[in-house]
């Protein structure tokens, strides 16, 4: 779908307009571990000239359409960051580490992350 030249691009193309590596430094006060959603929108609204609620938008149709496509059994590969795939865990048997009984632990897809080369060399450099 071909835009009309001066139309905005959709709000999660803005996030992602520019890549990883060059995006400013983010320094989270006060937080060390875990950033949340309202930081990373922050963040984000920051790097990209928009408003925090515009990026919030651009954040949930981005979480929107990664969920939908592993619904469908799709995988999305983000080239330099990483891919998201799911896997198929068979049903099996556990115990309850309480009492020690038996219990049937039943069949799941699980979602996973793979990181891509350029994430990796950016979180040990």
């Amino acid at each position: 779908m071909m835009k009309a030249a001066g139309e905005n691009p959709p709000l999660f193309l803005l996030t992602l307009a520019k890549p990883v590596h060059t995006m400013p430094s983010i320094n989270f006060p006060g937080r060390v571990e875990t950033v949340n959603k309202k930081e990373l929108a922050a963040a984000v609204a920051s790097a990209c000239g928009m408003t925090n609620a515009d990026a919030t938008k651009a954040i949930d149709a981005m979480l929107d359409t990664i969920t939908d496509t592993l619904k469908s059994g799709d995988d999305i590969r983000l080239l330099g960051f990483g891919t998201f795939a799911t896997a198929h865990r068979k049903a099996g048997e556990g115990r309850n580490p309480q009492t020690g009984k038996k219990i049937k632990i039943a069949a799941s897809t699980q979602a996973k992350f793979r990181p891509g080369k350029g994430l990796k060399d950016a979180l040990n450099s």
